[in-house]
């Protein structure tokens, strides 16, 4: 016995609908996981990055 058209549609949106809310949320968690403080210039620096948070560039 084959299921209701319907019934196959809400299953494929629901699915759908969770998998863009995982995708979502592993987002805002990798975008959380490197948030570093930017307050202290001297954390920066001992860390190996500039005022502004970026790398420094390299010297051969």
């Amino acid at each position: 016995m084959r299921h209701s058209i319907y019934l196959q549609l809400a299953t494929l949106l629901v699915r759908a609908d969770l998998r863009r809310e995982e995708r979502q949320w592993q987002r805002n968690v990798r975008r959380h996981a490197f948030d570093l403080p930017f307050n202290s210039q001297h954390l920066l620096k001992d860390i190996g990055l500039e005022s502004d948070g970026r790398y420094p560039p390299h010297e051969p």
